[in-house]
């Protein structure tokens, strides 16, 4: 790679600047130029800790030779006297497993003071396995390779009790590292490990149960129909499938819901809604369960979104949000809503106080900053009760309210000024408005439609509209403020205000 070209004012010489690519300790090329990472170099300045066993020690040194990249794990030797904090997790008639911290931690290769080095994550959390009655070392080394292919866990190392003498296996297995973190109640502990079971992405969050002790700096930030939220300091941090690094002192929402102290089916269908993928999906991602130890509510422990619902954001931004802006805003959308659907669930209480954003202004803008929240009132397509209606009154569809089943065309009830709408984009507002549900486009649809927004027609129908947005803003933002003292938008039971639920509206 070539930086530039500059020139030397003594000799008038020009010169280039190239990326320096030659080890600094060796003068051999680096095995990874981009990490200025020399393999020769590297490894041999890892051999430091020995177990003074010969097979063991080639064994290790085998599998360091193996390693052709810097963010490869260093397999090593980790001396006893590293852990401390050790529990037994489990035990059978063939091994026992305990969790430990690791003090010093593993290897990983990183920069300090512009320096890139290995350097160590330490207090890891780690998993020791001793397996009884092996014969001899050997025997031990292809437990040690049947683990190493097991993509479940990462190994990083071996070890050995002083005192048995038996050698140990030092692991991040995922199962073992919660196994011991329960809530006491069946149908919470049953749940988690039902969603541990669904993990099938790499960097998938791991949902589990986490003590309540784990949380400072608690602010409530929000009371709905249903739940009290606060925002929380999280010490450990969320764990991901295979990732070895926490995400320590994580800003969450904690959502405490109302009369939670039994557990019921609804309560537990609403967790599972929400994401644990990492991406997330335009859905909003779920770490897991605590408990308030003085009310004995349940908390679900969510992602926060530091740009508040869409209420609030539109508050702050209003004036920069343009049609480019807005159409990014309506992708994000579609696509949650889409994930949604291609589960066959029906949201049932989509509006702006449940669409979240992680960014706070417009500056910071990108393609995955909202999601949608709140999945609460979330109900498979073939199993709503119609008798009951909830939501917030100005965004229910007017078939509901009539006492027709809420379906997946319930979703879509939007309203926008026509004068300041592209005609692309009034004319898909309309079809959403059809009062025939059947005729209403559905989610997939509705996303394919946002896409074709980049058309250059279309384009242009959007850069003329946005004139006008700018010609207009004044105006706009009084309109924009002008919200009823008496309103109420927070989700509530519906049933009160449909006496006729069968009369034309």
């Amino acid at each position: 790679m070539i930086y530039g070209i500059s020139q030397d004012p003594n000799t008038k010489d020009y010169l280039m600047a190239f990326q320096d690519v030659y080890c600094e300790k060796c003068n051999e090329k680096y095995t990874n130029i981009s990490y200025r990472w020399c393999k020769t170099c590297q490894i041999k300045d890892l051999f430091k800790r020995t177990s003074g066993n010969k097979k063991i020690d080639n064994f290790i040194r085998k599998m360091r030779m193996e390693i052709n990249d810097p963010l490869d794990f260093i397999f090593e030797w980790i001396p006893y006297n590293q852990f401390n904090d050790i529990k037994e997790v489990s035990k059978n008639k063939f091994s026992k497993v305990y969790s430990a911290k690791w003090l010093d931690g593993p290897l990983y290769w990183g920069i300090i003071w512009n320096n890139k080095k290995y350097i160590r994550e330490s207090d890891k959390e780690v998993v020791l396995k001793c397996s009884y009655n092996l014969q001899n070392i050997d025997e031990f080394l292809n437990k040690v390779k049947q683990s190493l292919i097991n993509r479940n866990e990462k190994i990083y190392g071996i070890s050995q009790n002083p005192i048995t003498r038996e050698y140990i296996i030092v692991s991040n297995d995922v199962y073992y590292m919660t196994k011991n973190r329960i809530s006491g109640n069946e149908k919470i502990d049953n749940l988690i490990q039902e969603m541990k079971s669904k993990i099938n992405e790499s960097y998938d969050i791991i949902f589990g149960w986490i003590p309540y002790s784990q949380f400072y700096n608690i602010k409530k930030i929000g009371k709905g129909g249903f739940a009290t939220v606060y925002a929380a300091i999280w010490k450990d941090g969320p764990s991901y499938y295979d990732s070895d690094k926490k995400r320590a002192n994580k800003k969450v929402a904690l959502k405490c819901l109302y009369n939670s102290l039994n557990i019921t089916n609804e309560f537990l269908n609403e967790i599972k809604k929400y994401s644990v993928n990492n991406y997330g999906n335009n859905i909003l991602r779920i770490y897991g369960l605590s408990q308030n130890p003085d009310t004995k509510e349940y908390i679900m422990v969510l992602e926060y979104a530091e740009g508040g619902n869409f209420n609030n954001w539109m508050s702050r931004n209003y004036r920069n949000f343009s049609w480019l802006y807005k159409i990014n805003t309506l992708y994000n959308i579609s696509n949650g809503l889409k994930e949604i659907h291609q589960k066959k669930i029906v949201h049932r209480d989509l509006h702006t106080g449940n669409i979240l954003f992680f960014i706070n202004n417009i500056s910071m803008f990108d393609c995955n900053m909202l999601s949608i929240s709140d999945m609460g009132l979330c109900g498979e397509v073939d199993n709503i009760d119609k008798t009951k209606i909830y939501g917030t009154m100005p965004y229910v569809a007017p078939e509901v309210l009539r006492g027709k089943p809420y379906t997946q065309a319930a979703e879509f009830w939007p309203e926008v000024d026509e004068l300041e709408a592209p005609k692309y984009y009034s004319d898909l507002m309309k079809k959403c408005w059809d009062s025939n549900p059947e005729n209403r486009p559905n989610s997939f649809e509705i996303y394919e439609s946002v896409l074709q927004f980049q058309n250059n027609e279309i384009e242009e129908q959007f850069k003329e509209v946005e004139e006008y947005r700018k010609a207009n803003l004044l105006s706009n933002e009084n309109n924009q403020s002008a919200t009823h003292p008496q309103a109420v938008y927070i989700s509530r039971s519906l049933n009160s205000f449909t006496g006729c639920l069968d009369c034309n509206i």
